[in-house]
């Protein structure tokens, strides 16, 4: 059990996938005795006139917080069949909490994390299938087709069950200094092509580094995808990471290395800072740093904004964030922990907790709701980019092994723009090692 829960990520602070430290390794139970646990949980049997209590662990911060409370007290209030208790938990300690809970037999009700953290619970059974509530005749959502659909393709990818219920998403932003770029005639580019040519004009302009990117992994996978690569082949268990597109695409980064024009992250958090003190003048993150960048830059320039550029046969940009899921237990309570998810994205409650986010909500008419609007136009132009991508985003299978994966990808990328591995022998080494884990 030590083993399957070791590389969860749950309840990720921002919208980006963010490795889990200092993990226990003791946990010495059985997955059997584990999943016996989670079916036979109990609790004291409530008195007639008491409500269900539904426990919803979480690590909110900030306003994300505040507005996850609100959401819950709202709930409270409209009923009294049910009273879901929101729990605060660390960062640091909940995966380890977990693993103890379910040991136990005296988990929550509602836990968040992404895709591949849940496969993990819906491989040993341990999680609700959404749909059987969401089509309930009486109970049900009757506006679920209200839902973005590419959202809802990651919450169903477990042959069409879904064990997610989605909550908010973000994605990529190409992020520049509006001020130079109006100053020296540059435009924010919409191919990797044009990324390439603007990069280099900034380079030759201003002899430092132009470009850097967060996630130079979710950026490589973009343009491989875009132009008709595999990331991982579900079917046959193996990453796609010596093919020719592939090698392209990271040959398109080295060489951007080579000349100079790219920044690597290194020890810098984000890149945000390096651009908000002119160090590099434009790069690739999550939304969820918008509010970030703009305190770091201040008055110093004007911050522009444009989608991930896109060139090839797909359009594709990695969509991130956190889904809730339900841990199995009794009837009615996994009614009523539906019943309050439910309630958290009904449009206005889904579209104030993304505004908090600063991301993009999971419904339409949330969007087009009259706060979110008046968010976009005077609040945080980021979303516009969010809001104008929405349809081509897409995510990475919630497959075994798709954190070994993504983690081999990664240091391949950086050894190879390094120069510490060629690229033929970095993406094979990495290759073997994600189909090894893929297939484990």
């Amino acid at each position: 059990m030590a083993c399957l829960f070791a590389s969860v990520c749950l309840f990720t602070g921002c919208a980006k996938k963010v490795p889990q430290q200092g993990v226990a390794q003791s946990a010495a139970q059985s997955t059997e005795t584990v999943v016996q646990n989670a079916g036979t949980q109990s609790a004291p049997a409530p008195t007639k006139n008491d409500p269900v209590v539904i426990t919803a662990w979480y690590t909110f911060a900030n306003t994300n917080e505040k507005n996850y409370q609100e959401a819950i007290s709202r709930f409270n209030a409209s009923q009294d069949k049910y009273k879901v208790v929101g729990v605060s938990q660390s960062w640091n300690e909940i995966n380890e909490k977990v693993m103890s809970s379910l040991k136990a037999g005296n988990y929550p009700d509602i836990i968040a994390g992404e895709a591949p953290t849940i496969s993990n619970y819906v491989k040993e059974g341990l999680v609700v299938d959404f749909l059987p509530y969401i089509t309930d005749p009486v109970t049900g959502i009757k506006d679920f087709d209200d839902f973005l659909s590419s959202i809802l393709d990651e919450c169903k990818q477990w042959d069409g069950q879904m064990y997610m219920f989605p909550i908010s998403r973000t994605g990529g932003v190409y992020y520049y200094n509006k001020t130079f770029f109006d100053e020296h005639g540059l435009t924010p580019p919409s191919t990797w092509d044009e990324l390439y040519e603007t990069s280099r004009k900034i380079h030759e302009i201003t002899g430092t580094q132009a470009i850097g990117f967060d996630y130079l992994d979710d950026s490589y996978i973009d343009m491989l995808v875009q132009r008709g690569g595999a990331y991982i082949d579900v079917a046959d268990k193996t990453a796609g990471f010596t093919s020719d597109i592939s090698k392209e695409a990271v040959e398109y980064f080295k060489a951007m290395s080579d000349e100079g024009i790219l920044r690597l992250k290194g020890e810098d958090r984000s890149l945000y800072m390096p651009f908000a003190n002119g160090l590099v003048y434009s790069f690739v993150g999550t939304s969820a740093s918008s509010s970030s960048v703009r305190s770091s830059v201040e008055n110093a320039f004007e911050i522009g904004y444009a989608p991930i550029p896109q060139q090839g046969e797909k359009p594709y940009v990695t969509m991130w964030g956190v889904s809730q899921s339900v841990f199995k237990s009794t009837p009615e309570r996994q009614q009523g922990a539906f019943e309050f998810l439910k309630s958290f994205t009904g449009t206005d409650m889904n579209a104030q907790w993304a505004i908090g986010y600063n991301a993009l909500p999971v419904r339409q008419s949330s969007i087009d709701s009259p706060a979110y609007q008046e968010f976009i136009q005077t609040g945080n132009p980021v979303i516009k980019v969010l809001v104008e991508q929405s349809s081509r985003y897409g995510y990475q299978p919630a497959v075994s092994g798709s954190y070994d994966t993504n983690n081999a990808i990664t240091v391949a990328l950086d050894e190879i723009l390094i120069g510490v591995e060629s690229v033929d022998k970095g993406l094979a080494e990495a290759q073997a090692e994600a189909d090894a884990a893929l297939r484990r």
